[in-house]
């Protein structure tokens, strides 16, 4: 899906402008480093977390968990 935005850059851009398509682009650039550091945060304290629902766990604890494991169930029976 990363790719699939990336490649419809350009046409964002057209359709945004150069102003607000820089800074939609440089907004989605700040929240990505932000999260990535989070992440990486959760990472560093429980070298276990494997998936979203572990980082959300360390994150937020149990009721985290449950909630982002809800979010995956609803996204893989929405895909099918």
């Amino acid at each position: 899906m990363m790719g699939i935005g990336i490649m419809s850059l350009p046409l964002a851009f057209k359709y945004a402008g150069w102003f607000f398509g820089i800074s939609i682009f440089l907004f989605c650039l700040i929240q990505t480093n932000y999260t990535a550091k989070i992440l990486k945060k959760c990472f560093d304290t429980d070298v276990n977390c494997l998936t979203y629902a572990d980082f959300s766990r360390s994150a937020f604890g149990k009721k985290g968990k449950l909630i982002m494991g809800g979010i995956f169930l609803m996204e893989l029976f929405n895909t099918s």
